[in-house]
C-alpha cells in the first residue's frame, strides 16, 4: 500500500514562454519554477489516492510508465527518439554477436598485416569516412555501436580506447564547413 504514496498527487503552474530561434520567434509551455501545489480535499487535507501506473482512458491516458513512452515518441518523424533508440540496440546486438564470432578480432590483425609500417594512416582515414558519415548522412549518435570495433583496433596499433571514441564520435560531429 505504501507504494500507493510514492508520487504526491498535485501539479505544477505552467507558463508560455517566448523565445528566437534563429529569426524565427517561438512559443513553448514551460512549468513555473516553485509552483507546484499538493492536491487537498474540501477540508484541506492532503489528498491520499493512488498514483496511476499505466495511463488509461479514464485517467487521461497519462500514467507513470507512459511517460517513458511518450519521451521516446513525441515529436515529428525528426525529433522522437525512439528510431535511434531503436537502432543503436538492434546494431549493439549485432557487433555483439560478429564480435563473439572473432571476425572483427582476425580482421583487425589482417588490417594491421596489410598496412604494416603504414599503421598510422589508419586513423585518419576512418576519422575523415565517420566525418562524412556525420555530414552527409548526419550520423550522431548512431556511431556509438561503431566504437566497439574501432577501439579495439586503436587498442591493437598501441593507442588508448579514448581514440577509438574520438574517430567514432567526435569525427562524426564535425561539419564539412570547417573543412573548406
Amino acid at each position: 500500500m505504501a507504494s500507493y504514496f510514492l508520487v504526491p498527487v498535485g501539479k505544477f503552474e505552467t507558463q508560455e514562454v517566448t523565445y528566437k530561434q534563429g529569426e524565427k520567434e517561438k512559443k513553448k509551455t514551460v512549468v513555473k519554477a516553485d509552483s507546484f501545489q499538493y492536491e487537498v480535499d474540501e477540508s484541506g487535507n492532503v489528498v491520499r489516492k493512488p498514483a496511476k501506473l499505466w495511463g488509461t482512458e479514464d485517467t487521461g491516458g497519462y500514467g507513470m510508465l507512459n511517460y517513458v513512452f511518450e519521451g521516446l515518441v513525441t515529436g515529428d518523424k525528426w525529433g522522437s527518439a525512439v528510431g535511434i533508440v531503436a537502432f543503436i540496440l538492434v546494431i549493439g546486438g549485432v557487433f555483439g554477436i560478429i564480435l563473439r564470432t572473432g571476425a572483427v578480432d582476425s580482421g583487425i590483425m589482417s588490417m594491421i598485416k596489410v598496412t604494416k609500417g603504414k599503421e598510422f594512416l589508419i586513423i585518419p582515414v576512418l576519422f575523415v569516412l565517420f566525418s562524412l558519415g556525420g555530414a552527409v548522412f548526419g550520423m550522431g549518435e548512431e556511431t556509438i555501436p561503431f566504437a566497439m570495433i574501432v577501439v579495439p583496433l586503436v587498442i591493437a596499433l598501441g593507442y588508448d580506447a579514448v581514440v577509438g571514441v574520438l574517430i567514432t564520435y567526435v569525427a562524426s560531429q564535425i561539419d564539412l564547413q570547417l573543412l573548406g
